[in-house]
């Protein structure tokens, strides 16, 4: 048997941090992620992946498109009690859940769960009839993974 034991590292207590809430509907007719910048923040995935991944993280080595972006609920995941250490990163990921896809232009916002559940609300809310055209696919993984193996091709939520 094998007694070596890699020596495991305890991650910081931190406290989710509430997501902050913005005019989602703004997305149903934005032909781009960048345009939903004038109602929430948006990070593109290289600077945020440079800034706040470590240095040797393989993440590092990929070049990551710059047609990726992520809102800020997507990134900031927790809150540290005051005068902690600043934390890593990768130690506090948000796994991916949810995107928006804008078809006009080809990028893609990165989303957390909350957000795709509040777009998800009005793309029910609203029929394909009443949707400004031109607005972005909610894609939503799980229902991706489902199709995968039940072995039938992907959906997208109604726009």
């Amino acid at each position: 048997m094998n007694m070596n034991h890699t020596p495991q590292m305890q991650v910081p207590r931190a406290e989710p941090r509430a997501e902050k809430d913005w005019d989602y509907s703004s997305a149903l007719s934005a032909s781009s992620a960048i345009k939903l910048a004038p109602h929430t923040t948006i990070l593109s995935l290289p600077t945020v992946v440079s800034q706040h991944l470590p240095p040797k993280s393989q993440a590092q080595e990929i070049r990551w498109s710059t047609q990726i972006f992520c809102t800020a609920n997507f990134v900031e995941t927790v809150d540290l009690p005051p005068g902690s250490a600043t934390p890593c990163f990768s130690d506090y990921l948000r796994p991916l859940f949810a995107l928006l896809l804008f078809p006009e232009d080809g990028t893609v916002c990165l989303i957390s769960e909350w957000e795709a559940n509040a777009l998800q609300q009005l793309a029910w809310r609203y029929s394909s009839s009443t949707n400004p055209p031109g607005g972005p696919l909610l894609l939503l993984f799980s229902h991706t993974r489902l199709n995968f193996y039940a072995d039938l091709p992907p959906s997208l939520a109604s726009r």
